[in-house]
């Protein structure tokens, strides 16, 4: 309703303005008197003749100026004051003609859900009832140089740094070279915030290990959740620690990935 409002308000400073304009143009000849100076009485001269003589009154304007003039302070001004009142932006086509997006009002979305990967659950919402998830927490800088720091010896592709572990069981795919394993398998352990280990289990090469080139590798942990509702946030923090296997138990030949999750609520 405002729009179509804003819209004869336009069209009627058009129209006064066009009138001014048509007036100044074709009105060259016809003149208002406001202060006649043989009569000192300020009388308006509607009839002169054709090509009359301005100085004889002191304030002699033509009809054209006059009607612009009234388009200006009449039509114009107040234009802007109820435009402004109306809060409309008058300088923006996007309000005009519209920002090339369709407005949808009253859209009715599924009650499903999605969970995401900070652990919170959120439904479908928007013209287009899409699932919008909270941005995922960062990965700490110390964090990303320790994984970079492994990828020419192990990578783990699922679950990614900082994502949420909904249930158990947890299922690890990656891959590591053949002298991260012995006999075709390495050690996992899952551990809470505090370090404590939840679950332990085995990553399981998926082919000849007896090599120096990078091999697949599943993994499957069971584990039962240690965040409860209500707990403080900073316990849904945990860590996949995926251990070299080193049947020498000479601390040398240690090494470790360790990777940051979440657990779901």
């Amino acid at each position: 309703m405002k729009k179509i409002l804003t819209w004869c308000l336009v069209g009627y400073v058009l129209i006064g303005a066009s009138f001014g304009i048509f007036v100044m143009r074709q009105g060259h000849s016809s003149y208002v008197c406001t202060d006649d100076n043989n009569s000192g009485g300020g009388s308006l001269l509607s009839d002169w003749p054709e090509n009359p003589d301005p100085s004889r009154c002191k304030n002699a304007k033509s009809f054209g100026v006059l009607a612009s003039e009234i388009a200006y302070f009449v039509v114009l001004w107040p234009g802007i004051i109820v435009s402004n009142a109306l809060d409309v932006p008058l300088l923006e086509p996007s309000w005009w003609f519209g920002s090339g997006e369709t407005e949808v009002e009253g859209v009715a979305c599924t009650m499903d859900a999605m969970l995401c990967s900070d652990g919170s659950y959120v439904g479908r919402t928007g013209p287009r009832c899409e699932f919008v998830c909270p941005a995922a927490p960062a990965v700490p800088d110390d964090v990303r140089a320790h994984i970079d720091a492994k990828a020419d010896l192990i990578t783990l592709a699922s679950p990614v740094p900082n994502a949420v572990v909904p249930h158990s069981p947890l299922y690890l795919t990656g891959e590591a070279r053949g002298n991260w394993y012995f006999e075709a398998s390495f050690p996992i352990v899952l551990v809470n915030w505090d370090g404590l280990i939840i679950a332990e289990g085995y990553a399981t090469a998926m082919g000849d290990w007896m090599t120096e080139a990078f091999v697949p590798f599943t993994a499957l942990l069971e584990f039962e959740n240690p965040y409860t509702e209500g707990d403080p946030d900073f316990m849904k923090r945990g860590s996949l620690i995926l251990q070299k296997d080193n049947p020498s138990g000479l601390p040398e030949h240690d090494d470790a990935l360790e990777i940051p999750i979440r657990f779901a609520q």
